[in-house]
């Protein structure tokens, strides 16, 4: 596996602030779904800029692993969102940091009139020299996921016009990780989306997601598609997998800074990369809603995304389903509730994030972070983290 070397550094560029805007409004700008159509603005505006090119930040004080200036998540990032004024931490801004607490490195004070929004270029490079060779090394004998993971996070030269996640990979692993991957990557690609969702519904037949994708260039499902979407037991889009995947082959060691960049950029792809459309569902339900058959299978299709989805996207989804489709209001408000609290499972890391996002505590805090979500699920994550601040304390 060939990774060249600024690749690792300086080509997967992106400024702190916009990661700081896209990750913060990922999880706080989702809070509140949408009546019209139930798909996260956030969320949205990266699959709809999945294909739109963004050029290079003027600024070279770059961070090290958010995305490439022409992936998905740049774009969506690059969308002005009148919301991110309002959601990003006021404390801690970069332009009052007097130091930078490099976890590995130790603090460093930053220059009179130096630029205060990234580390010293030679300290990056000197980090990034000490990690490349290794990381390389390790990747080069991981796992098929370890190694799709480094391809879609822009690690790997690909050849012109070839996905990171091609449906020859799915097809050739059992790992739904990967064919979840790869039909994100096959964007509008009909024949792509085909081939690796189907291969993702036979390693997960019970998986509504799958089903979902192919919808993205399907018509507007009928009574029938609807009822078949409806017999899935679980919304799983296999969220927050990226980071762990490369976590797991870090070479022991590194400077742990380095860690916190790659999980918070990510984050990012994650966020904006093209989750499964659920506009001709959500177009379905809502003219055949007085239809009984419809309206029984839209509903069955809400609460399986309300009970049992893996993204705070699902359970948003879920939630205007369930509206358009009739549900009871009892059904939804527990759910809208812990929903509207969602940001509070997460708003440590974002604070870190705007005051000194390279320190220990801020590594710990995102390690653990990736570790939940990849365990557990982001919403059960988000649930049991706020179900833990709601326990009395001993």
């Amino acid at each position: 596996m060939n990774v060249p070397r600024r690749a690792v550094l300086w080509r997967l560029a992106m400024g702190t602030a916009l990661s700081l805007a896209l990750v913060t409004a990922f999880w706080v700008g989702r809070s509140t779904p949408p009546d019209a159509a139930p798909l996260p603005p956030t969320v949205a505006a990266g699959a709809l800029a999945a294909a739109e090119p963004m050029a290079r930040p003027a600024s070279e004080a770059l961070v090290l692993f958010a995305p490439l200036a022409s992936s998905p998540a740049s774009s969506a990032a690059s969308r002005p969102n009148p919301g991110l004024a309002a959601i990003a931490p006021s404390r801690g801004e970069p332009a009052a940091r007097s130091h930078w607490d490099l976890c590995g490195i130790g603090r460093l004070p930053v220059p009179p009139g130096a630029a205060a929004d990234a580390p010293p270029p030679h300290v990056m490079l000197e980090a990034a020299a000490s990690l490349e060779p290794r990381w390389e090394a390790a990747l080069a004998t991981a796992g098929p996921r370890a190694r799709a993971a480094a391809r879609r996070m822009g690690l790997v030269e690909l050849p012109a016009g070839e996905a990171a996640v091609t449906p020859a990979m799915a097809e050739a692993s059992a790992d739904p990780v990967i064919s979840a991957w790869a039909t994100q990557d096959c964007r509008n690609d009909v024949a792509c989306l085909e081939a690796t969702a189907r291969r993702w519904q036979q390693l997960e037949p019970d998986n509504l997601a799958p089903r979902l994708a192919v919808l993205r260039s399907a018509p507007k499902p009928d009574l029938a598609a609807l009822q078949a979407l409806a017999t899935a037991t679980r919304f799983q889009a296999h969220f927050g997998q990226l980071g762990p995947s490369l976590l797991a082959v870090w070479p022991a060691g590194e400077a742990r800074f380095l860690q916190t960049e790659l999980l918070v950029a990510a984050t990012g792809v994650e966020a904006a990369v093209g989750l499964p459309s659920l506009i001709p569902l959500t177009r379905a339900c809502r003219e055949g809603a007085a239809n009984a058959g419809i309206r029984d299978a839209c509903q069955r299709i809400a609460r399986t995304m309300l009970q049992h989805s893996d993204t705070l996207f699902g359970v948003n989804v879920g939630l205007g389903l369930g509206r358009v489709s009739g549900l009871p209001p009892k059904e939804l408000q527990g759910v809208q509730a812990l929903q509207g609290q969602a940001h509070q499972a997460t708003e440590a890391l974002t604070e870190h994030l705007a005051d000194q996002p390279w320190s220990c505590s801020s590594n710990t805090l995102w390690v653990e972070w990736a570790g939940e979500v990849q365990q557990h699920g982001e919403w059960r994550a988000i649930q049991r983290r706020l179900a833990a601040r709601a326990a009395p304390s001993r």
